[in-house]
């Protein structure tokens, strides 16, 4: 399993949620991953494609912690114009003491990163 793209369903009743597609090479994966999913009631897609299986999950406050514990995330310090840029998605924001916190995945490079804006002291 790993994460393929992250993005907003346009035509979702919840439009807001952010969704994360991930690919598995083995449709066994890919269906016991919908299980999980459906027991949670976080599952939005699932499909075949080219050989490949996917699933698309809402993202929610358990799915971050999965993402954060399963997966590599970069600190980096986005410069404005590149936090729009259309790979580069906004998925997830956690307020902190000193400012929020927010998460980034790059379609095109497939990674995760996260950048932090202080609130100032």
């Amino acid at each position: 399993m790993k994460p393929y793209q992250i993005y907003y369903f346009r035509n979702d009743p919840q439009p807001q949620r952010p969704i994360i597609l991930y690919e598995f090479d083995t449709n066994n994966g890919a269906i016991q991953f919908c299980n999980e999913c459906d027991r949670k009631h976080t599952r939005q897609t699932a499909f075949e494609s080219d050989g490949k299986y996917y699933v698309g999950e809402y993202i929610t406050k358990d799915t971050m912690r999965f993402i954060t514990s399963h997966f590599k995330i970069a600190e980096q310090y986005l410069h404005p114009e590149l936090a729009n840029a259309k790979n580069n998605i906004c998925f997830w924001i956690e307020q902190e003491a000193y400012g929020d916190r927010q998460y980034f995945f790059d379609n095109e490079t497939k990674q995760f990163s996260t950048e932090f804006n202080s609130i100032g002291d």
